[in-house]
């Protein structure tokens, strides 16, 4: 019996130790969950914790990446609104410069001048006037004596001049190189029939006769004209052009302008005249209206004698001035007085190129041109026939005009002009007036 109860109580106690034993390993599995739960969600709330820091510090740096770009627009937005106002002042300072800048720059070179360079500075003549040289093809120490000597305003050349393009270029070139002061290079290249150049000059386009595009009514025509005479010039390196010639040709029996002129219907004469200004000098030539007051309607041709326009003050200003008033306000740079006479625009008994009626208070005064007044050859037969070159000269300077073109002799003129000066009949302060219109065009267009 007490042997049976101690298997029992052995099994009970065995029994009650393998409980304990599976308690305490519950206990231990349940702990190590515990702990496993805890480290899992310690390690979890690490990584949210370091996401977190992650996406702060990303969007710490986003903002700091944003705010250094939003200072760098704001520099370089403050250095290009710098550099502009630079640029602006240099452009300011040095492209078009304004008209009192070139103004002041003018009067102090006028100034400085001495009365000799003065006088010369007034004549527009040829290569052969100035050298002496019965031909000129070239451009040699004999041009850099004259121009030295006589440091005139310009040089008209004729088709004589030219034996090929590149000694032409090379013969204008080296003339502006030898002059103190820039130069007006001219020729009168008209088109059509009337040209020095075209046709003699290999490869140079060619235009039609001025009656033939005034026939046929197309503005633009004139317009393209102008631009393909004034671009072939500019290229050889002529920087003003007798032309286009204004006159309205109203006598058919008139030669002397003939098909030179846009034809006798006053209203086209006027579109085709205005249209060729605006063509030439968009190409960097000057144009020069030909023949005021107007000698469309004149008899005789003032290269062989006289000429005369027997038209009543009313017919003139309604017919003969309108194409030059359409050339002024087209921006035509100079005007080019005619050699023959018109009793009903002046009592006095002189060609209109030396007459102050027609150029002081026509030409400047009624009709407002403010330009550059340049006479027509003072060569011709009108004027030779009845003027000594000095008086022909310094009648002209009297009348307003700013240019004594070609007279028959130069250094006679040039005398003349000079000893008036000195002996009061003519001042400095009226050669003063007219160099300061001449280099005030010769500045603004870059003249060489």
């Amino acid at each position: 019996m007490n042997e049976e109860n101690e298997r029992r109580e052995l099994r009970r106690k065995r029994k009650i130790r393998n409980m304990m034993i599976s308690y305490t390993v519950l206990v231990l599995f349940l702990l190590l969950l515990i702990v496993g739960a805890v480290i899992g969600i310690t390690r979890v709330r690490k990584i949210q914790q370091a996401k977190q820091a992650a996406l702060i510090e990303k969007s710490a740096a986003e903002e700091a990446l944003k705010l250094l770009q939003d200072q760098a627009a704001q520099k370089a937005a403050a250095q290009f609104e710098e550099e502009q106002k630079a640029q602006e002042q240099v452009e300011n300072e040095e492209a078009p410069r304004g008209n009192e800048v070139i103004a002041l720059e003018v009067q102090s070179l006028v100034m400085s001048m001495t009365l000799e360079e003065k006088v010369a500075g007034l004549f527009l003549i040829t290569p052969e006037e100035l050298t002496g040289v019965g031909k000129v093809v070239q451009a040699g120490p004999s041009t850099k004596e004259a121009l030295a000597q006589y440091p005139v305003g310009g040089l008209i050349y004729s088709s004589e001049n030219v034996q090929s393009k590149d000694q032409l270029i090379e013969m204008i070139g080296n003339t502006k190189e030898f002059s103190k002061y820039p130069l007006f290079i001219g020729i009168r290249e008209e088109g059509g029939e009337y040209s020095q150049l075209a046709g003699k000059i290999e490869n140079l386009p060619k235009v039609e006769n001025m009656s033939d595009i005034g026939a046929g009514g197309d503005k633009s025509k004139a317009m393209e004209a102008g631009g393909i005479i004034g671009g072939y010039l500019a290229s050889l390196g002529f920087n003003m052009n007798l032309a286009p010639v204004a006159d309205v040709l109203t006598d058919s029996k008139n030669t002397y302008i003939g098909k030179r002129s846009f034809g006798g219907d006053v209203s086209i004469v006027s579109q085709m005249v205005a249209s060729q200004v605006e063509g030439m000098q968009a190409a960097g030539v000057s144009a020069a209206l030909l023949h005021f007051p107007g000698m469309g309607g004149g008899e005789g041709d003032p290269e062989k004698g006289s000429s005369l326009v027997e038209k009543s003050l009313e017919e003139i200003k309604s017919e003969n001035l309108l194409p030059f008033l359409a050339g002024m306000e087209a921006g035509a740079d100079f005007v080019v007085v005619a050699n023959g006479k018109v009793p009903s625009l002046a009592e006095e008994e002189v060609p209109a190129s030396l007459s102050l009626e027609m150029i002081q208070n026509l030409l400047r005064g009624e009709l407002g041109f403010d330009g550059i007044v340049a006479t027509s050859p003072l060569n011709q037969k009108a004027i030779t026939s009845e003027y000594s070159s000095s008086e022909a000269a310094i009648m002209a300077i009297h009348a307003g005009a700013d240019i004594i073109m070609m007279p028959a002799d130069f250094k006679e003129a040039y005398t003349g002009v000079l000893e008036a000066v000195n002996s009061g009949r003519i001042t400095q302060e009226r050669l003063n007036e007219s160099l300061l219109r001449i280099f005030q065009l010769k500045y603004k267009d870059g003249v060489g």
